[in-house]
């Protein structure tokens, strides 16, 4: 075959599933969204309430309430002019399918050009276009029909001496219609589609002056609040079901929501904050996450080390680094008669080493009117007390802010309450850029999609793997597609928020990507390469406990799984289709995953690796994710725990520093409230969850046995991770009950 990309003879999945090496360059990502892969109706209404609690939140914050009825009136008030703003949007055609919709349900406008009276008519036909349901949903349509029928009636009936001849009228009408299309719910369909298929011309396709009259009353209609707009979480589910959105189809919705995001920066106050009350004032109705009370402390600070968004950084010192100097005398300060030196030997050192920021281009894109922002790349010196103290949870000791100790000196707290704090906060700001950008984003986002390409491309749907991958695959296509429209595109939420220029986050995106190999990625090889699985030594780290814990009972079903199809190495090597299926995924003109088969040369020689293989991209899709992105929400939507930029460099921390010289390190204002925005949206969508297939997903009866011990083991590990928490601060990222079974936000 001349190239892996072309369609393989009985899998018409494979000219859907395309390779595209350019959204973001060298990485294998999907070509173009293939219609199955679209967000799930129960998604988009998860969503869509977070979305709602965000624009309320935001509302009081920028502009208190302004109605007699509370918040809603002005939350319906706000939504309608964003999706006025999202159908006028360049180079969509959102509108223009919308005046044609509006076309056939108000088909009086099309009276007004006629050249006689004629009789009074009934648009049935035209009505039952535009709601006609889809063949799952057969013998509704009647009835929708008759609801629109009975709801226009009266104006659909008019003579031309009776149509609408000005303004007002012709507003009237097309506001009826667009209420009418948001009041009723489409046909039941699992999936918005990208596209509504249905929709046929206008049984009188309108004139150019028609399609201007029509357009013009949609701008009218849009200014006043509709009642088919939500105005709170529970006005989201019906929107969704709205025949409306059905017609605009998902493109429109997540446009739509891209739009809701940059509105509510309207407003938004402005500068940076005179005191920490400003920051707790961003969060009226959602509340600020308890993180606000304790982020200062030094157990916080450490504690992200071990249970934050990215509990992936530290690793072993077994000697000094001449790049961060750190005396005996600045250690014992901290750490009382314990040595460094002896520290070291026992294993009870670790460093965060942010060296891979060094040199990236500081940016200034985000805060209106713009502002320098600032990347660091600072180490951090943490410890474990000795084995003869009670509390043995790791502690920070120094901070160097920058690579060079010629250039930054160690801070410790004896520098300086507010010196400290602010280098405290720096290596907070380098953590969640190396988050966003490898942690999170290229080490799970990017690293699973190839795999979703590569089983739709190569395997049939009747391959056990194909059976058992594919519900860790549920929306991770639409997600990731979705963010590189949006998110990582050049002026998108990564280019507002993040330190660097969209440029530098995209090249470190690649590099974390690239930079591991998928082999040295799985949970127990990463946790020993750097040095951190010895649980005497480090004894306080639930990211690696509690992981532990899912990665050997995913591991345990995976095996019991792959063990019903196949009875020996031989069995492995002669599967064509599975040996197309790693061949791809390593392939340059395939997925371009490094170090994958038993070799790292994309051949599956024997089972004992493909189970572990399996194991690594179910975990990853599912618990790795969990405990990357819903920290998001709980700990990085409060911008002065943990700032998304800084805004002052390095340098100009000294031992004089003060709470003003913190204050403008953070984040300005209207960039804390987009962070929260954005963060908070990210981290709070939980859709399915670990374990929980679709009844009678898995026909043959062989399954069941292992499933059923997979699921009675979740409920070990939920109620293991509770008695935890009794003696530690809590940490949730990893309770099964909060793991989805894939990326799907």
């Amino acid at each position: 075959m001349d190239s892996i990309n072309a369609p393989l003879q009985g899998n018409t999945s494979a000219d859907l599933y395309q390779y595209n090496y350019t959204y973001l360059e060298s990485i294998g990502m999907v070509e173009k969204l293939p219609a199955g892969e679209s967000f799930s109706q129960p998604w988009l209404v998860l969503i869509g309430k977070q979305a709602i609690k965000l624009a309320i939140n935001t509302l009081i914050t920028n502009l208190g309430d302004r109605g007699k009825k509370g918040v809603e009136d002005d939350v319906r008030e706000f939504l309608g002019k964003t999706l006025l703003i999202t159908l006028q949007e360049e180079g969509t055609s959102f509108k223009a399918t919308l005046i044609n919709a509006l076309a056939a349900l108000v088909p009086q406008l099309l009276l007004q050009t006629a050249p006689t009276p004629q009789p009074a008519v009934k648009v049935t036909r035209s009505v039952e276009t535009i709601v006609q349901p889809t063949a799952s949903a057969a013998g509704s349509g009647v009835e929708i029909s008759r609801n629109v029928e009975t709801s226009i009636q009266s104006t659909i009936q008019l003579s031309p001496a009776d149509a609408p001849s000005n303004t007002v009228e012709v507003t009237k009408s097309v506001e009826t219609a667009l209420d009418q299309l948001l009041q009723t719910e489409a046909p039941s369909n699992s999936e918005v589609p990208q596209v509504d298929k249905t929709i046929q011309q206008p049984v009188v396709a309108p004139s150019p002056e028609e399609k201007a009259q029509i357009s013009s009353g949609i701008d009218r209609a849009l200014q006043q609040p509709l009642p088919g707009i939500p105005a709170n979480e529970a006005d989201v589910e019906k929107f969704i079901a709205s025949r409306l959105v059905e017609i605009l189809g998902q493109k429109f919705l997540k446009t739509f929501v891209k739009n809701i995001l940059k509105q509510l920066r309207e407003k938004s106050p402005k500068g940076h904050a005179s005191s920490l009350e400003d920051y707790l004032n961003l969060f009226p109705y959602i509340g600020a996450p308890d993180v606000s009370k304790t982020f200062q402390s030094d157990d916080f600070f450490a504690y992200m080390r071990v249970a934050g968004p990215n509990p992936l950084m530290i690793t072993r010192m077994t000697a000094p680094d001449p790049r961060f100097p750190v005396t005996e005398e600045q250690y014992r300060s901290i750490m009382g008669e314990d040595s460094l030196q002896t520290a070291m030997q026992e294993g009870r050192v670790y460093l965060a080493d942010y060296g891979v920021l060094d040199g990236a281009l500081n940016g200034t894109f985000g805060a209106h009117p713009p502002v320098q922002k600032y990347v660091y790349a600072p180490l951090a010196l943490f410890a474990v007390p000795t084995g003869d103290t009670a509390d043995r949870a790791l502690r920070p000791v120094a901070i160097q802010c920058g690579q060079n100790p010629a250039e930054y000196p160690i801070i410790t707290p004896a520098t300086g309450a507010d010196a400290w704090l602010m280098a405290k906060t720096i290596v907070q700001i380098a953590d969640v850029n190396f988050h966003e950008a490898v942690s999170h984003f290229a080490r799970t986002h990017l690293l699973v999609e190839p795999f979703v390409i590569t089983t739709h491309r190569q395997l049939p749907t009747t391959h056990p793997l194909f059976k058992l991958l594919v519900p860790h695959f549920q929306g991770t296509l639409a997600i990731n597609f979705a963010a590189h429209q949006f998110l990582i595109a050049p002026q998108g939420g990564v280019n507002e928020l993040l330190s660097s220029t969209i440029d530098n986050s995209r090249a470190l995106m690649v590099k974390g990507f690239q930079g591991r190999g998928f082999n040295a990625d799985m949970l127990p090889q990463r946790l020993k390469d750097r040095g951190v699985d010895d649980e005497k030594a480090l004894p306080v780290y639930p990211y690696r406990d509690d992981g532990l814990l899912i990665w050997q009972a995913i591991h345990d079903w995976v095996s019991a799984y792959l063990n019903l199809y196949y009875q020996s190495d031989a069995d492995v090597q002669k599967d064509q289709a599975l040996q197309n299926w790693a061949k791809e995924l390593v392939s340059f003109d395939g997925g371009r995953i490094p170090d994958f088969g038993d070799r790292g040369d994309g051949a599956i020689e024997t089972l004992a690796y493909l189970s572990d293989a399996v194991t690594m991209i179910i975990f990853t899709g599912s618990a790795q994710h969990a405990a990357v992105n819903f920290p998001q929400n709980d700990i990085m939507s409060f911008a002065p725990g943990m700032p998304t930029a800084g805004y002052l460099p390095a340098k100009a921390i000294a031992s004089e520093a003060t709470q003003k010289d913190w204050l403008n390190l953070l984040p300005p204002l209207d960039q804390a409230q987009s962070q929260l925005n954005l963060l908070y949206l990210l981290g709070s969508v939980h859709f399915t969850q670990l374990g929980n297939y679709d009844p009678n997903y898995f026909t043959d009866p062989k399954v069941t046995a292992p499933l059923t011990v997979l699921q009675n083991r979740l409920k070990a590990i939920e109620v293991t991770i509770d008695q935890r928490n009794q003696t530690r601060p809590e940490y949730n990222y990893l309770k099964p009950s909060n793991i989805p079974q894939s990326i799907n936000i």
